[in-house]
């Protein structure tokens, strides 16, 4: 994933920090003004990282989840997971 633009990081981190947020709480936090936060948080909608519920709140998909658990604030980049891979042998 590419590194995400600074406003659509402060999305992302309110969400992870809260189960679902409304638009207008949402959009104090960036202090941007309705037209330019709606495009910022369409394009995280349309990324797959948030949705809409049915009473209208915006929360994180599961894959946003995921990123949100392993992303860094600082550099707007999901973090790199080691792989591991372990085999187990039983002898008897």
């Amino acid at each position: 994933m590419q590194e995400l633009p600074k406003l659509q990081v402060a999305v992302l981190r309110e969400l992870a920090h809260n189960p679902t947020r409304r638009f207008s709480d949402m959009m104090v936090v960036t202090g941007l003004t309705s037209d330019s936060f709606k495009f910022h948080l369409r394009k995280i909608v349309e990324m797959g990282l948030a949705e809409k519920n049915k009473v209208g709140e915006y929360e994180l998909t599961p894959e946003g989840k995921e990123l949100a658990n392993r992303f860094d604030y600082e550099k707007r980049t999901p973090l790199k997971q080691p792989k591991l891979t372990t085999v187990s042998f039983c002898i008897d």
